[in-house]
């Protein structure tokens, strides 16, 4: 299951080290999505808990001399939302064929 976590990485000093943070969590099999903000440290990485855990994130993290903080965690699961654009249509539109069918 997809889910994303939110947490904050202490200690990010330049644009450097969020590159380097986001390059080496991003390869981990399982990892989706990763982005952090180098200002605040706040961090979401979209991840596969079938492939890889929070410990193996976390433990990447600490390996690059990086400190979380975990009691800032929260994760939720992720949905997928589809939009759909109809050229020529709008809710009016959508009516009348409704009720025509």
């Amino acid at each position: 299951m997809f889910i994303k976590l939110k947490f904050k990485i202490l200690n990010i000093n330049s644009e450097n080290d969020k590159a380097l943070l986001e390059t080496e969590i991003d390869i981990l099999e399982g990892v989706r999505n990763v982005n952090i903000d180098s200002q605040s440290g706040e961090s979401w990485v979209e991840f596969d808990t079938d492939k890889i855990s929070q410990e193996k994130i976390f433990g990447k993290i600490e390996e690059l001399k990086f400190k979380t903080k975990k009691e800032w965690l929260e994760s939720q699961p992720m949905t997928k939302e589809h939009t759909y654009f109809v050229q020529g249509m709008h809710c009016a539109s959508c009516e009348v064929l409704i009720e025509k069918n």
